[in-house]
Protein backbone atom coordinates (compact mmCIF):
# COMPACT_ATOMS: atom_id res chain seq x y z
CA UNK A 1 0.00 0.00 0.00
CA UNK A 2 1.52 3.14 -1.16
CA UNK A 3 1.03 6.41 1.02
CA UNK A 4 1.48 9.91 0.24
CA UNK A 5 4.70 11.63 -0.05
CA UNK A 6 4.28 15.03 -1.97
CA UNK A 7 3.37 17.02 1.49
CA UNK A 8 3.64 16.69 4.81
CA UNK A 9 -0.07 17.83 5.26
CA UNK A 10 -2.53 16.38 3.27
CA UNK A 11 -4.37 19.07 1.97
CA UNK A 12 -8.25 20.33 2.80
CA UNK A 13 -9.69 23.28 3.54
CA UNK A 14 -8.99 25.93 6.07
CA UNK A 15 -12.26 26.11 7.78
CA UNK A 16 -12.02 22.32 8.36
CA UNK A 17 -8.44 22.75 9.54
CA UNK A 18 -7.84 21.48 13.27
CA UNK A 19 -4.51 23.30 15.38
CA UNK A 20 -2.20 20.50 16.28
CA UNK A 21 -1.91 21.53 19.84
CA UNK A 22 -6.20 21.50 19.77
CA UNK A 23 -6.13 17.93 21.07
CA UNK A 24 -4.22 16.10 24.48
CA UNK A 25 -1.13 14.68 23.11
CA UNK A 26 -1.38 10.93 22.66
CA UNK A 27 -0.76 8.54 25.24
CA UNK A 28 1.22 4.81 24.82
CA UNK A 29 -2.22 3.46 26.85
CA UNK A 30 -4.27 4.87 24.07
CA UNK A 31 -2.78 1.98 21.69
CA UNK A 32 -5.12 -0.87 21.40
CA UNK A 33 -3.72 -2.77 18.56
CA UNK A 34 -1.13 -3.36 15.83
CA UNK A 35 -2.39 -4.12 12.30
CA UNK A 36 -0.86 -6.03 10.40
CA UNK A 37 -1.77 -5.62 6.59
CA UNK A 38 -0.66 -8.88 5.14
CA UNK A 39 -1.92 -9.89 1.43
CA UNK A 40 -4.34 -8.73 -1.05
CA UNK A 41 -7.31 -10.22 -2.18
CA UNK A 42 -5.82 -13.14 -4.49
CA UNK A 43 -2.36 -15.50 -4.62
CA UNK A 44 0.03 -13.54 -6.75
CA UNK A 45 3.74 -12.72 -7.56
CA UNK A 46 5.90 -13.97 -5.33
CA UNK A 47 3.80 -15.46 -2.97
CA UNK A 48 2.33 -17.96 -5.55
CA UNK A 49 5.85 -18.43 -6.91
CA UNK A 50 6.72 -20.18 -3.80
CA UNK A 51 3.10 -21.56 -3.04
CA UNK A 52 3.58 -19.83 0.66
CA UNK A 53 3.30 -17.16 2.92
CA UNK A 54 5.85 -14.16 2.59
CA UNK A 55 5.18 -14.19 6.11
CA UNK A 56 6.87 -17.41 6.40
CA UNK A 57 10.12 -16.59 4.73
CA UNK A 58 13.31 -16.96 7.17
CA UNK A 59 15.53 -13.65 7.15
CA UNK A 60 18.12 -15.22 9.04
CA UNK A 61 18.92 -16.08 12.82
CA UNK A 62 16.34 -18.90 13.36
CA UNK A 63 13.24 -16.61 12.30
CA UNK A 64 10.92 -15.59 9.64
CA UNK A 65 9.23 -12.51 8.93
CA UNK A 66 6.33 -12.82 11.32
CA UNK A 67 8.57 -13.82 13.87
CA UNK A 68 10.57 -10.67 13.63
CA UNK A 69 7.50 -8.81 13.31
CA UNK A 70 6.12 -10.45 17.22
CA UNK A 71 9.49 -9.59 18.55
CA UNK A 72 9.35 -6.00 17.48
CA UNK A 73 5.66 -5.79 18.77
CA UNK A 74 7.15 -7.20 22.11
CA UNK A 75 10.01 -5.09 21.84
CA UNK A 76 7.91 -2.19 21.91
CA UNK A 77 5.07 -3.27 24.46
CA UNK A 78 7.83 -3.19 27.09
CA UNK A 79 9.35 0.12 25.53
CA UNK A 80 5.68 1.52 26.44
CA UNK A 81 5.16 0.01 29.82
CA UNK A 82 2.58 -1.93 28.59
CA UNK A 83 1.57 -5.69 29.56
CA UNK A 84 0.28 -6.95 26.25
CA UNK A 85 -0.52 -5.69 22.60
CA UNK A 86 -2.67 -7.32 20.62
CA UNK A 87 -1.65 -7.89 16.69
CA UNK A 88 -4.15 -8.32 14.37
CA UNK A 89 -2.72 -9.69 11.06
CA UNK A 90 -4.98 -9.20 8.30
CA UNK A 91 -5.08 -11.40 5.22
CA UNK A 92 -6.88 -11.47 1.89
CA UNK A 93 -9.77 -13.90 1.26
CA UNK A 94 -7.50 -16.51 -0.69
CA UNK A 95 -3.84 -15.57 0.52
CA UNK A 96 -1.53 -18.15 1.96
CA UNK A 97 -1.73 -18.17 5.84
CA UNK A 98 1.55 -18.21 7.87
CA UNK A 99 2.42 -21.17 9.28
CA UNK A 100 4.44 -19.80 12.04
CA UNK A 101 3.18 -18.33 15.25
CA UNK A 102 4.35 -15.99 17.08
CA UNK A 103 5.32 -16.51 21.08
CA UNK A 104 6.79 -13.03 21.88
CA UNK A 105 5.75 -12.02 26.00
CA UNK A 106 3.04 -9.74 25.72
CA UNK A 107 2.28 -10.38 21.97
CA UNK A 108 -1.29 -11.68 21.36
CA UNK A 109 -1.47 -12.62 17.51
CA UNK A 110 -4.88 -12.95 15.55
CA UNK A 111 -5.01 -14.06 12.01
CA UNK A 112 -8.34 -12.70 10.54
CA UNK A 113 -8.61 -12.79 6.62
CA UNK A 114 -10.94 -9.93 5.07
CA UNK A 115 -14.44 -10.86 5.39
CA UNK A 116 -15.59 -9.18 2.12
CA UNK A 117 -14.13 -8.99 -1.43
CA UNK A 118 -12.81 -5.76 -2.66
CA UNK A 119 -13.36 -3.59 0.64
CA UNK A 120 -9.93 -2.10 0.01
CA UNK A 121 -7.21 -0.78 2.79
CA UNK A 122 -9.34 2.34 3.94
CA UNK A 123 -12.52 -0.12 3.88
CA UNK A 124 -11.11 -2.96 6.40
CA UNK A 125 -9.57 -0.16 8.92
CA UNK A 126 -13.06 1.11 8.59
CA UNK A 127 -14.55 -2.21 9.35
CA UNK A 128 -11.53 -2.77 12.49
CA UNK A 129 -12.08 0.15 13.81
CA UNK A 130 -15.81 -0.84 15.07
CA UNK A 131 -14.30 -2.83 17.82
CA UNK A 132 -12.75 0.60 19.04
CA UNK A 133 -13.49 3.80 20.98
CA UNK A 134 -13.12 7.33 19.10
CA UNK A 135 -9.73 8.57 20.76
CA UNK A 136 -8.31 4.10 21.06
CA UNK A 137 -5.21 4.15 18.58
CA UNK A 138 -4.63 1.62 16.36
CA UNK A 139 -0.90 1.49 14.81
CA UNK A 140 -1.20 0.06 11.05
CA UNK A 141 1.95 -1.83 9.33
CA UNK A 142 2.60 -3.31 5.90
CA UNK A 143 3.16 -6.94 6.79
CA UNK A 144 5.73 -7.77 3.89
CA UNK A 145 8.15 -4.66 4.86
CA UNK A 146 11.90 -5.36 6.87
CA UNK A 147 12.72 -1.96 8.15
CA UNK A 148 16.68 -1.16 8.98
CA UNK A 149 15.40 0.81 12.04
CA UNK A 150 13.50 -0.95 15.33
CA UNK A 151 9.70 -0.39 15.41
CA UNK A 152 10.00 1.33 19.13
CA UNK A 153 12.21 4.47 17.13
CA UNK A 154 9.54 4.65 14.52
CA UNK A 155 7.12 4.88 16.64
CA UNK A 156 8.76 7.28 19.23
CA UNK A 157 9.01 9.53 15.77
CA UNK A 158 5.16 8.77 15.17
CA UNK A 159 4.00 9.62 18.82
CA UNK A 160 6.51 12.63 18.45
CA UNK A 161 4.34 14.21 15.80
CA UNK A 162 0.56 15.58 15.47
CA UNK A 163 -2.84 14.76 13.74
CA UNK A 164 -5.06 12.73 13.76
CA UNK A 165 -3.98 10.10 11.16
CA UNK A 166 0.03 10.30 11.07
CA UNK A 167 2.55 8.42 8.14
CA UNK A 168 5.82 7.82 8.69
CA UNK A 169 8.09 8.74 6.02
CA UNK A 170 11.97 8.08 5.73
CA UNK A 171 14.77 8.91 3.00
CA UNK A 172 12.95 11.65 -0.02
CA UNK A 173 9.88 11.17 1.79
CA UNK A 174 9.49 7.83 0.67
CA UNK A 175 6.16 5.83 2.47
CA UNK A 176 8.22 3.66 5.29
CA UNK A 177 4.76 0.98 5.56
CA UNK A 178 3.90 2.47 9.04
CA UNK A 179 1.22 4.67 10.18
CA UNK A 180 -0.80 5.37 13.83
CA UNK A 181 -4.08 6.48 13.77
CA UNK A 182 -6.98 7.40 16.01
CA UNK A 183 -10.04 5.62 15.03
CA UNK A 184 -12.83 8.47 15.61
CA UNK A 185 -10.98 9.68 11.78
CA UNK A 186 -11.94 6.44 10.54
CA UNK A 187 -15.79 6.72 11.57
CA UNK A 188 -15.67 9.03 8.25
CA UNK A 189 -14.81 6.21 5.78
CA UNK A 190 -18.14 4.58 4.27
CA UNK A 191 -19.37 1.25 5.74
CA UNK A 192 -19.67 -0.68 2.86
CA UNK A 193 -17.79 -0.73 -0.72
CA UNK A 194 -14.52 -0.40 -1.75
CA UNK A 195 -12.16 2.04 -0.43
CA UNK A 196 -8.64 2.54 -1.35
CA UNK A 197 -6.92 4.04 1.65
CA UNK A 198 -4.38 6.69 -0.35
CA UNK A 199 -6.88 7.50 -3.41
CA UNK A 200 -10.45 8.02 -1.19
CA UNK A 201 -9.76 7.28 2.21
CA UNK A 202 -6.65 9.82 3.17
CA UNK A 203 -8.61 12.54 1.53
CA UNK A 204 -11.87 12.18 2.89
CA UNK A 205 -10.68 12.09 6.21
CA UNK A 206 -8.53 15.22 5.58
CA UNK A 207 -12.02 17.16 5.00
CA UNK A 208 -12.47 17.19 8.94
CA UNK A 209 -9.41 15.75 10.52
CA UNK A 210 -5.55 16.37 10.61
CA UNK A 211 -3.37 14.13 8.45
CA UNK A 212 0.20 14.21 8.40
CA UNK A 213 3.47 12.74 6.99
CA UNK A 214 6.00 12.32 10.02
CA UNK A 215 9.39 12.33 8.40
CA UNK A 216 11.38 9.63 10.04
CA UNK A 217 14.95 8.39 9.94
CA UNK A 218 17.09 7.95 6.66
CA UNK A 219 16.97 4.37 7.59
CA UNK A 220 15.25 2.56 4.63
CA UNK A 221 12.59 -0.39 4.78
CA UNK A 222 12.44 -2.87 2.04
CA UNK A 223 9.47 -4.37 0.32
CA UNK A 224 9.78 -7.98 -0.12
CA UNK A 225 6.82 -8.60 -2.48
CA UNK A 226 9.90 -9.45 -4.69
CA UNK A 227 12.39 -12.37 -4.24
CA UNK A 228 14.93 -10.05 -5.85
CA UNK A 229 13.73 -7.08 -3.27
CA UNK A 230 13.60 -9.91 -0.52
CA UNK A 231 17.55 -10.88 -1.09
CA UNK A 232 17.84 -7.25 -1.09
CA UNK A 233 16.63 -6.78 2.35
CA UNK A 234 18.56 -9.74 3.64
CA UNK A 235 21.62 -8.08 2.33
CA UNK A 236 21.16 -5.18 3.88
CA UNK A 237 19.92 -6.41 7.25
CA UNK A 238 22.89 -8.54 7.40
CA UNK A 239 25.34 -5.41 6.72
CA UNK A 240 28.44 -5.22 9.36
CA UNK A 241 27.38 -2.56 11.81
CA UNK A 242 29.51 0.50 11.43
CA UNK A 243 30.15 3.14 8.30
CA UNK A 244 30.57 1.78 5.12
CA UNK A 245 32.63 2.35 2.59
CA UNK A 246 31.00 3.66 -0.71
CA UNK A 247 33.24 4.40 -3.77
CA UNK A 248 32.05 4.66 -7.57
CA UNK A 249 34.35 2.12 -8.21
CA UNK A 250 34.01 -0.11 -6.12
CA UNK A 251 32.90 -3.83 -6.43
CA UNK A 252 30.26 -5.01 -3.86
CA UNK A 253 31.43 -8.71 -4.34
CA UNK A 254 31.69 -9.41 -0.16
CA UNK A 255 29.33 -12.01 0.86
CA UNK A 256 26.94 -11.03 4.03
CA UNK A 257 24.56 -14.02 4.60
CA UNK A 258 23.49 -17.53 3.65
CA UNK A 259 20.18 -18.63 4.65
CA UNK A 260 19.61 -22.80 4.38
CA UNK A 261 15.49 -23.57 5.46
CA UNK A 262 15.59 -26.86 7.63
CA UNK A 263 14.63 -29.48 5.61
CA UNK A 264 16.70 -28.06 3.04
CA UNK A 265 19.51 -30.49 1.33
CA UNK A 266 22.54 -28.60 0.54
CA UNK A 267 25.74 -30.57 -0.13
CA UNK A 268 29.11 -29.70 2.43
CA UNK A 269 31.07 -28.90 -1.34
CA UNK A 270 27.98 -26.23 -2.76
CA UNK A 271 28.74 -22.34 -2.34
CA UNK A 272 26.16 -20.57 -1.24
CA UNK A 273 27.03 -16.64 -0.74
CA UNK A 274 24.31 -14.09 -0.74
CA UNK A 275 21.53 -16.92 -1.49
CA UNK A 276 18.66 -18.73 0.31
CA UNK A 277 17.53 -22.38 0.02
CA UNK A 278 14.26 -23.09 1.24
CA UNK A 279 13.06 -26.21 3.02
CA UNK A 280 12.87 -29.06 0.27
CA UNK A 281 15.15 -28.04 -2.30
CA UNK A 282 18.46 -28.66 -3.01
CA UNK A 283 21.51 -27.84 -4.41
CA UNK A 284 24.38 -30.94 -5.53
CA UNK A 285 28.11 -30.63 -4.54
CA UNK A 286 30.56 -28.18 -6.38
CA UNK A 287 27.20 -26.08 -7.31
CA UNK A 288 27.34 -22.23 -6.58
CA UNK A 289 24.72 -20.02 -6.21
CA UNK A 290 24.95 -16.05 -5.73
CA UNK A 291 22.35 -13.52 -4.68
CA UNK A 292 19.85 -16.35 -5.94
CA UNK A 293 16.54 -17.95 -3.87
CA UNK A 294 16.44 -21.81 -4.72
CA UNK A 295 12.38 -21.87 -4.36
CA UNK A 296 9.79 -24.65 -4.67
CA UNK A 297 11.10 -28.08 -6.57
CA UNK A 298 14.50 -26.32 -7.30
CA UNK A 299 17.32 -28.04 -8.01
CA UNK A 300 20.90 -26.87 -8.51
CA UNK A 301 22.65 -29.46 -10.34
CA UNK A 302 26.50 -30.74 -9.64
CA UNK A 303 28.64 -28.02 -11.05
CA UNK A 304 26.53 -25.78 -11.65
CA UNK A 305 26.45 -21.85 -11.36
CA UNK A 306 23.67 -19.63 -10.70
CA UNK A 307 23.80 -16.01 -10.01
CA UNK A 308 21.31 -13.57 -9.34
CA UNK A 309 18.00 -15.72 -9.97
CA UNK A 310 14.73 -17.76 -8.65
CA UNK A 311 15.26 -21.52 -9.10
CA UNK A 312 11.92 -23.37 -9.18
CA UNK A 313 11.07 -26.86 -10.54
CA UNK A 314 10.50 -25.36 -13.91
CA UNK A 315 13.73 -23.64 -14.35
CA UNK A 316 15.32 -20.83 -13.73
CA UNK A 317 12.81 -17.62 -13.57
CA UNK A 318 13.56 -13.87 -13.91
Amino acid sequence: MEMPTKNRDIEKPASARRPSGGRAAWRPSQLRAVVLLGGTVRNAGFGAAIKRSLLDLPIGGGINLLQHWGNEVSQLCSHLGMTKIPVRLVIGRTCFSPQGWVEAQGVHLAVERDPVEFRGTGGVLRDLAQDYDDNDLLLVATAHMLSMEPLTHRVDQLFAGSGDVRLLAGLNMVPAGLFVLRCGALRELSTSGFVDLKEQGLPTIAKRHSVQVVEGSHLPAYSIRRWNDYLAALRARHQPEGPQETSPYEENWQPMFRIVEKGAIVDPLASIHDSVILAGRRVDAKATVVRSLVGPDGIVQRGQTVFGEMVTGAGLAE
